[in-house]
């Protein structure tokens, strides 16, 4: 393939991870969040520090710190997704919303500027390709199995006794908790399964782009 078509399928791969897990979010636990583009900017920053502080020509290296993106958006959804579990509609709507359009602030902010960018944002130093391969074609792999790895794992989940806790609170939060189900935890481990294929999805958007701006994840909602 072309580097174009290569660049095509990375960035769609990209973004099917953070779709993916939205999916889970709304479609299985029927939560609306708005503030998707938020836990990509965390997932996208957590890689470019790490990259810059801690350089690295293995590719082993970047799967760690991608595995740390998602459990440090992870640990962020869990903080959104315990206020959360008290609002509903668009309550719930709005506060996410804010989430996305505020947390991108932050490396504008004075204190913030030298260790985050600024508006400048954070080069992203991402290892090289392994062997000969082509840089367009080692994205297009690296988000493609990261995609299949992501939609595996939430089939999985899906169809798991998780899942149907998820399809129970969505359809009916108080016959639910008559059958004993923690309905407030599940609504938060929703947040927090969302939460962390954005920041995957973020970790390797910082990899295609190999640059994070804050004025790119305002818009990604």
């Amino acid at each position: 393939l072309s580097e174009y078509r290569n660049t095509q399928l990375a960035t769609i791969a990209m973004y099917v991870c953070a779709v993916a897990g939205l999916t889970i979010l709304t479609g299985l636990s029927g939560q609306i969040s708005l503030g998707n583009g938020a836990f990509m900017f965390v997932g996208a920053y957590t890689v470019a520090l790490l990259l810059e502080h801690h350089v690295t020509t293995s590719n082993g290296v970047l799967a760690l710190f991608l595995v740390v993106a998602v459990l440090v958006a992870a640990f962020a959804g869990a903080l959104v997704g315990v206020a959360a579990a008290r609002l509903r509609g668009p309550y719930l709507a709005g506060i996410t919303l804010a989430l996305a359009v505020g947390l991108p602030v932050l490396p504008k902010y004075s204190h913030l500027q030298s260790s985050l960018g600024g508006h400048a944002g954070i080069s992203v130093n991402a290892p090289a390709p392994p062997g000969d391969m082509n840089y367009f074609r080692w994205q297009a792999w690296l988000c493609l199995i990261a995609a299949a790895i992501t939609l595996f794992l939430l089939a999985n989940l899906s169809s798991s006794r998780v899942g149907r806790a998820f399809r129970a609170v969505r359809d009916d939060e108080i016959a639910a908790s008559l059958a004993g189900l923690p309905v407030a935890r599940v609504q938060v481990l929703a947040f927090v399964v969302s939460a962390a294929c954005a920041g995957l999805a973020g970790g390797l958007f910082g990899i295609l782009s190999l640059t994070v701006l804050p004025d790119l994840f305002t818009s990604l909602v």
